[in-house]
């Protein structure tokens, strides 16, 4: 039994790392359509972390992007014109809690799983 249960949780780690890598080449691929300017789809599974303000990386430009794309107010023009980035900065924030609060979550400006759940439910 002890070998079955040694392959199951490597054949499981294999998985996990398959997928970490798919998912950081669907986050590069994420980045370089946006600095092109090309309309990219952003779907819930792209947030794999919590965002705060000042967090840096491609999902906080995923975010933005979705942001943008959801458009639900002035806060989402503003980012729209000034472009998405890699930085969780107060334009972003700003445009999250514009979000927050036309899906009834807190506008805490913290993307967490109560903001990930709202974006599943609205996808």
């Amino acid at each position: 039994m002890k070998g079955g249960t040694a392959s199951a949780s490597s054949s499981a780690a294999s998985l996990e790392a398959e997928i970490a890598y798919l998912e950081g080449i669907l986050q590069k691929l994420l980045a370089e359509a946006g600095a092109q300017g090309a309309a990219v789809s952003v779907g819930p599974s792209t947030f794999t972390r919590n965002l705060a303000l000042w967090d840096v990386g491609t999902d906080v430009t995923a975010l933005q992007q979705f942001l943008v794309t959801a458009d639900i107010g002035p806060a989402a023009q503003k980012l729209k014109v000034h472009g998405v980035t890699r930085v969780f900065g107060l334009l972003t924030l700003h445009a999250l809690q514009e979000y927050q609060r036309s899906v009834g979550v807190p506008a805490t400006g913290y993307f967490g799983p109560l903001t990930r759940a709202a974006i599943l439910r609205a996808h």
